[in-house]
């Protein structure tokens, strides 16, 4: 159950009337339309949660990918190692960055 929490001073609002006023601050609330109830900021930390990881598996997935197609163009190309470098550079900048994105990431969550 998630909690009813008054949009005005953040008081709880569980075990109280379906309709009614705050009893700390007199703030009009209805729990069946969510009127005056604060909205859980919950739903937009998981989507942020989700919406970070799925960039990381994007970039890692991607530079591997990269990496795969460059070793598929080496078995062509007149100088193979050119392909290789190129990819294997991509690559590892691609894995740095998801891995810089984590730390910042874990940075952020351990100040908070």
């Amino acid at each position: 159950m998630q909690p009813m929490i008054c949009g005005k001073c953040g008081y709880d609002l569980r075990g109280l009337p379906e309709r009614g006023g705050c009893p700390e601050c007199g703030n009009t609330y209805d729990k069946n339309n969510f009127s005056g109830i604060a909205k859980p900021d919950n739903i937009y930390r998981k989507s942020e949660t989700i919406a970070f990881w799925l960039k990381i598996l994007t970039l890692v997935f991607g530079g591997i990918v990269i990496m795969g197609c460059s070793g598929v163009l080496s078995l062509f190309a007149v100088n193979p190692q050119k392909p290789l470098i190129t990819g294997g550079v991509i690559c590892c900048m691609m894995m740095l960055i998801a891995i810089a994105m984590i730390t910042l990431k874990w940075i952020e969550d351990r100040e908070e």
